[in-house]
């Protein structure tokens, strides 16, 4: 599952893992809880940062798949901020094609 996350604070424990709150509701309404991530290589988000995580459906136990709103999260991973991202796009677009073709 891939969803979008606001960073709340960076563990004390391991420096690469950060707990966010997803930015999704449960079918009855509830917001989704905070959950640790951990950040791929070089990935280093602040508090605040508007985040893309990845994040498989099966819980720690390797249950079977579970529904949407029963997600266990057994490892979620930042994949991406959304700063860096849009820097991404905007370097392709800029600078990976000639601009004079698009004035």
């Amino acid at each position: 599952m891939l969803y979008t996350a606001i960073v709340q604070s960076q563990s004390a424990e391991n420096s690469n893992q950060w707990l966010v709150a997803p930015q999704y509701t449960h079918v009855d309404g509830k917001s989704a809880e905070n959950i640790n991530a951990l950040a791929l290589n070089g990935i280093v988000p602040a508090v605040n940062d508007l985040v893309l995580c990845a994040e498989s459906n099966n819980s720690f136990d390797h249950s079977t798949f579970r529904c949407f709103d029963e997600n266990g999260g057994s490892c979620p991973v930042i994949i991406g901020t959304y700063a860096s991202i849009l820097t991404m796009m905007l370097d392709f677009v800029l600078k990976g094609n000639d601009v004079r073709r698009w004035i």
